[in-house]
């Protein structure tokens, strides 16, 4: 081997090194640009559900507060109207503001009420309803515990106030209370009790975010809450407030947790994913935020890895193959890639490779990495032999299965062992014209043969396939080539 030879495979060993760097440097810089896509897009849904969520949250807390204003409204007009009947009937009231007031609040309620939209999607308006909804609880809380200083003295009245504000939160009949009608002081007491364990209740349901649970963490609250109006007392309601709430609080807490660790494991791996898909011309698929998707998505990628595994392996066959052919004087005329798609990177590579004047040996290398070497007579179209290039081929096979011994020796020197062979005899049965508009060049001169003891031939005979035209719009010419 010449020393040029040696400088030549050098330089493509060197070639190949620094084409892998760059592949490599280009990988990463992809990464890191899907990562920082990724990045970006979950921030964007992050902002766009942080902002739904706050308005899912003032829409139901107005909604609750709606429905508050309308059971408190329902509460101090009946105390008003027995107000309103005791001053009618000329008994005295000690605080008459505290009627006034409640009279004006009264309006005021059923004014807000008439004019709220609680599906409104401005954040602004629907907190300042909120607070208008809140002055409106609490002063209609307050005249009410007023008004009722006011009917003391007949305490059924004072019970059947006490009941009505259970039932504005329960959202159940006297009847479900067996108190309901007593007028000891101890079942007073009680009432008392329920109605503050209720109030407190309320504020506490305002901070539980069931909006942030899972489907299963809001069912089973819910239901607890509901269980509430079964029998009620003033234990089962402190309870509640004082453990249940807590306690889904911190359930939704570790829910969340969980959620956000999956996310970031789900990004993580689809961010592999979408980088094998695109090396490997895979369309991308739909995941579910879930294990299961997690897991779904990791099965595509050790898939996806597995091929891509192949497909280098089989790059490396090929690189050998046609290092190897050309290092024994074989020079390399077109190389060629043939995929089932555009987008793909794998299928059947293919070499052409100069073996005499006029013929030529088509090395194929399948994405299973098997070789197949097939030497032919050139022309440009796909025919069959006549007998005068049978004869020829026939020779030239003979020549070709001697020298094959020596590829296959050097290849087996790299690494490359055939381990199942299959050999065509030199037979007529065997010759073949190879089209080598299959490889996007055209044979220049016509397809006759010089007869074997006569040495004069054409100029364009001699030639031969120098003046090959190569598209370089579709295939590459690698150095060595004609």
């Amino acid at each position: 081997m010449s020393g040029k030879k040696v400088s030549d495979v050098r330089l493509n060993e060197q070639r190949r090194r620094e084409n892998e760097r760059r592949r490599q440097q280009e990988l990463q810089r992809r990464r890191r640009e899907e990562a920082e896509r990724l990045r970006r897009e979950a921030e964007q849904r992050r902002k766009e559900e942080e902002r739904r969520r706050k308005i899912a949250e003032a829409q139901s807390s107005l909604r609750s507060q709606i429905l508050s204003v309308q059971k408190m409204l329902t509460s101090v007009s009946s105390a008003t109207d027995k107000m309103k009947g005791y001053i009618n009937s000329g008994k005295n009231v000690k605080n008459r503001d505290s009627y006034d007031n409640a009279i004006n609040l009264c309006q005021q309620a059923r004014q807000f009420l008439s004019s709220t939209n609680t599906s409104s999607e401005d954040l602004s308006k629907l907190n300042r309803d909120k607070q208008t909804a809140g002055k409106l609880i609490r002063g209609m809380q307050n005249t009410a515990d007023t008004v009722m200083g006011e009917l003391n003295d007949n305490k059924q009245s004072y019970i059947s106030l006490l009941t009505s504000q259970i039932e504005s939160v329960l959202g159940t009949s006297g009847s479900n209370n067996s108190l309901s009608g007593s007028d000891t002081d101890q079942n007073i007491a009680e009432l008392e009790a329920q109605v503050y364990w209720l109030k407190k209740l309320e504020i506490e349901m305002e901070n539980v975010p069931l909006e942030l649970a899972s489907p299963e963490i809001a069912q089973k609250f819910s239901q607890k809450r509901a269980k509430l109006a079964d029998g009620r007392d003033s234990g089962t309601i402190k309870r509640f407030v004082t453990d249940e709430i807590p306690r889904v609080k911190r359930k939704i807490s570790e829910y969340q947790q969980q959620l956000q660790a999956l996310t970031s494991e789900f990004n993580e791996v689809y961010i592999n994913y979408a980088l094998l898909c695109e090396e490997t011309g895979t369309a991308k698929e739909s995941f579910d935020l879930s294990s299961s998707g997690i897991s779904s998505m990791k099965k595509a990628c050790v898939l996806m890895n597995a091929k891509v595994m192949r497909q280098r392996e089989n790059e490396e066959v090929f690189r050998i193959v046609q290092e190897t052919m050309q290092e024994l004087g074989y020079p390399l005329l077109a190389e060629k890639l043939v995929t089932e798609s555009e987008s793909s990177s794998e299928g059947i590579r293919k070499l052409l490779l100069r073996y005499t004047e006029d013929t030529a040996v088509r090395v194929t290398v399948t994405p299973d990495g098997q070789v197949a070497m097939e030497m032919g007579l050139m022309d440009n179209e796909d025919r069959n032999p006549n007998d005068d290039d049978i004869g020829y081929l026939c020779d030239q096979m003979k020549n070709f299965c001697t020298d094959y011994q020596q590829i296959e020796s050097k290849l087996a020197e790299k690494g490359i062992v055939f381990e199942r062979k299959n050999y065509l005899p030199p037979e007529p049965a065997y010759a073949e014209i190879i089209n080598v508009k299959e490889f996007d060049l055209e044979v220049a001169y016509d397809n006759s043969f010089p007869d074997e003891g006569n040495s004069e031939t054409s100029s364009d005979q001699d030639v031969a396939l120098a003046n090959a035209r190569l598209s370089s719009q579709q295939y590459q010419k690698f150095p060595g080539g004609v």
